[in-house]
């Protein structure tokens, strides 16, 4: 009796990153979004590949498609191509080719976050530590300068190239960059093209005597924890999603195998940063008097509280006429309103990493139950939440 061969109807998808993956946080972001993706359809195959597999004949023989988050020689990307395979490239630096998918981070949408955040906390001055000429982050500064010129807000600017700089060039880059963080004026928020030049600026900031966070507010662009927690002093970061990243690569991939489109109708594909995950660095409300200032981080430390008027003036130690009038003045609106305005934006927060059900999210916030969260949001925003998490 013969037996039946059982063929499995699963794609298999080739993920090409760098050797180092394991320490690079990016991508093990990614490989968590594109496992995420698999495990909730089921149907794909995985496999890891490098640039030296690539260099072995016919590495993508039994392949279906192809996912790419390394930067590779302009012969192994042809390699790539000659397959015919569809190709998502994670790296933003293959998005002019037409035979190429480009998947990533929303760069403008990014710098817009960081503007916006500082802006909410009172910062008037700004300035960018960043790389030059590079695509994404100058979509990042596009981002966060536009937004501060639609309030009236020029922005101080210094751009270093993306190359690692020689030892014999590190003194004499370490001082030009300690002199423009000396002279940026107090309560000066500053966005960083990533964490290494955070941390560097964090560093050299405080060996001039710049007190971070209240002289320096420091922001990185990307929340890589390893880089931004480990540190004498942690680093506040705008979380790109890059789970996100690497969960919408799959999408692109499985909708191409089931529905093959033009070359020249494909398109970049962005996908929405999380928001500003705070950490010391950023840790102040440039703000006065300063009872306020102290009183603003307590809020924002215990939204899981409902504070009386009583109890806040009592926490500020000032009367409740004062506390009333003080955010009147610095806000335009009541305490009360101040307070749902913080919860409604961290609300949105969470609903965006689509990891909490609306019922934690609620409790996290302080409402009694999802009703009247669902109430209290439809009310700020205009719809429900469930309609923010559906997108």
């Amino acid at each position: 009796m013969s037996e039946t061969v059982q063929i499995s109807s699963k794609k298999t998808i080739a993920v090409v990153t760098d050797d180092t993956m394991r320490s690079n946080y990016q991508q093990v972001e990614l490989l968590n979004g594109i496992a995420q993706y698999v495990i909730e359809h089921n149907n794909y195959i995985i496999e890891q590949l490098t640039a030296r597999d690539i260099n072995v004949n016919a590495p993508f023989r039994n392949f279906d498609g192809i996912i790419v988050h390394s930067s590779l020689s302009d012969a192994l990307v042809e390699k790539i191509k000659a397959t015919g395979l569809p190709i998502v490239d994670l790296t933003g630096e293959y998005e002019d080719d037409k035979q190429i998918i480009s998947v990533d981070s929303d760069a403008y949408k990014l710098g817009k976050m960081a503007a916006e955040w500082f802006l909410r906390r009172g910062f008037t001055n700004f300035a960018v530590f960043g790389f030059k000429d590079q695509r994404f982050d100058s979509h990042m500064n596009d981002g966060f300068t536009s937004t501060l010129r639609k309030c009236g807000y020029g922005c101080n600017i210094l751009l270093r190239r993306p190359t690692p700089i020689p030892c014999e060039e590190t003194e004499s880059y370490n001082r030009k960059l300690q002199e423009w963080a000396s002279e940026l004026p107090r309560k000066t928020a500053v966005f960083c093209h990533g964490a290494t030049l955070a941390s560097q600026l964090v560093t050299l900031s405080l060996k001039c005597g710049r007190n971070v966070p209240k002289d320096i507010a420091i922001m990185s662009a990307g929340n890589d924890v390893h880089l931004c927690s480990l540190q004498s002093m942690t680093i506040s970061g705008v979380d790109e999603n890059m789970q996100g990243v690497g969960y919408a690569a799959m999408r692109v991939i499985a909708h191409i195998l089931d529905h093959p489109v033009k070359p020249k109708k494909r398109r970049k594909f962005c996908v929405s940063p999380i928001g500003v995950v705070e950490r010391e660095s950023t840790r102040v409300y440039p703000v006065d008097p300063p009872w306020l200032a102290k009183l603003l981080l307590v809020l924002d430390d215990n939204l899981s509280r409902n504070f009386t008027l009583p109890e806040l003036a009592k926490l500020a130690n000032v009367s409740q006429s004062t506390l009333q009038s003080t955010f009147n003045k610095t806000f335009g609106m009541s305490t009360g309103k101040y307070m749902t305005n913080i919860k409604m934006r961290e609300a949105k927060r969470l609903i965006e990493m689509k990891k909490f059900s609306m019922k934690e999210i609620a409790s996290k916030l302080s409402f009694s139950s999802p009703t009247c969260f669902t109430y209290a949001y439809k009310s700020f925003y205009g719809h429900p939440p469930s309609a923010d998490m559906r997108k």
